[in-house]
């Protein structure tokens, strides 16, 4: 999930990112506050570890779903640029050289 909500947030403009975080989050809340309700029933009466066993591979498959919907779209803070070879200096970039 966290790498979901920063793939979001960086691709959403700055003055849309609040309603874009809660309209993301929507789905997680809705399901945090039924999923009790199943999951309590299966712990009682069927296993311990089957709702963890559900939930496990529910989340891979949301994970892959997501990866194949956006594989090749990035956030614009991580397009590559082109730069020139004079467009860097070393002490633009925080690199300080030895003076022989």
């Amino acid at each position: 999930m966290p790498l979901r909500q920063s793939y979001v947030m960086g691709m959403a403009e700055p003055e849309q990112r609040g309603g874009v975080a809660g309209l993301s989050q929507l789905p997680a809340q809705l399901t945090a506050g039924v999923a009790p309700i199943p999951a309590g029933f299966v712990f009682d009466h069927v296993s311990m570890e089957l709702p963890i066993g559900i939930a496990a591979p529910l989340q891979c498959a949301v994970s892959a779903v997501f990866l194949a919907l956006f594989h090749d779209k990035r956030p614009p803070h991580e397009s590559p640029s082109i730069a020139e070879p004079g467009d860097l200096e070393p002490s633009s970039v925080g690199v300080v050289l030895p003076t022989a």
